[in-house]
């Protein structure tokens, strides 16, 4: 159940621009289903782009599960649009 919170969280931040409640939808996603892969990727580009919170985004992604953090295209995705990523390999 975590997958509809992290689109909901997705679109509240990339389109409403509302961090606070895009923040809280992927909490709430997570609080329900912590192995979600998705919802970690997706998350941690979003803390990403807002200024300062590099290092949180880089932790949020190494939360996902193992098996999902080898995955080449995960990995492609975050190191292209976190701009902390990058620089952090």
């Amino acid at each position: 159940m975590a997958h509809p919170h992290a689109v909901l969280g997705s679109n509240e931040v990339e389109y409403d621009w509302d961090f606070a409640g895009g923040e809280a939808e992927y909490r709430k996603g997570l609080e329900l289903d912590p192995n979600d892969a998705t919802a970690h990727q997706w998350y941690s580009e979003d803390i990403g782009q807002i200024g300062g919170r590099g290092q949180e985004a880089i932790a949020e992604a190494n939360r996902a599960p193992p098996l999902a953090k080898s995955s080449t295209p995960q990995e492609l995705i975050l190191a292209k649009k976190t701009p902390a990523l990058k620089s952090a390999s």
